[in-house]
């Protein structure tokens, strides 16, 4: 099951997607894919040091479906 975290950035409430290198961006296409459990929960260890940081709020996790690579 593939999923990707996903979260709001904290100064102006854009939904924004947690991509490979662990930084937020507002295009869904460049999110990181993670395709197991181990992986997403790598990914929102990273997003809740954004949440500490406060640069997102309401991070979590969503499975996604990829379709032709994308």
């Amino acid at each position: 099951m593939s999923q990707i975290a996903t979260a709001k950035r904290l100064a102006d409430g854009i939904v924004v997607f947690q991509d490979v290198e662990g930084g937020w961006s507002e295009d869904f296409a460049r999110a990181a894919v993670h395709e197991d459990a181990d992986a997403l929960k790598a990914a929102l260890g990273r997003a809740a040091e954004s949440v500490a940081r406060s640069l997102v709020v309401d991070a979590y996790g969503f499975v996604v479906e990829l379709r032709n690579g994308h």
